[in-house]
């Protein structure tokens, strides 16, 4: 990581205040009936998932995307994983956001 990432990733933290929310995303199983719920889902949907995030396994976004009628999932390569809007890689995501939010 370069010095300006590392601070990108100090002054995004100290503006959390999730809590309970962030613990709530890392702390999730896929054996829950859910996908009943997410069958009915008509509005598009983008998934998006780093192949290198530590706290979300991968098969939590291809179990939502089996389930999700029409829904998109880019695996993207930014190395900060979970905290996928962060670093020089972002500029991947963004263009993938972007694109979805055009559509």
């Amino acid at each position: 990581m370069i010095d300006s990432e590392v601070e990108e990733l100090f002054d995004a933290l100290k503006k959390y205040r999730s809590r309970e929310g962030f613990l709530n995303d890392i702390d999730q199983t896929i054996n829950t009936p859910g996908h009943i719920v997410w069958g009915q889902i008509q509005c598009p949907v983008l998934i998006l998932h780093s192949q290198y995030d530590r706290s979300v396994p991968l098969d939590h976004a291809l179990y939502a995307k089996r389930h999700i009628p029409h829904a998109l999932l880019p695996v993207v390569k930014n190395k900060w994983g979970h905290l996928i809007w962060l670093g020089t890689d972002f500029e991947q995501t963004s263009s993938i956001l972007n694109a979805f939010i055009k559509e």
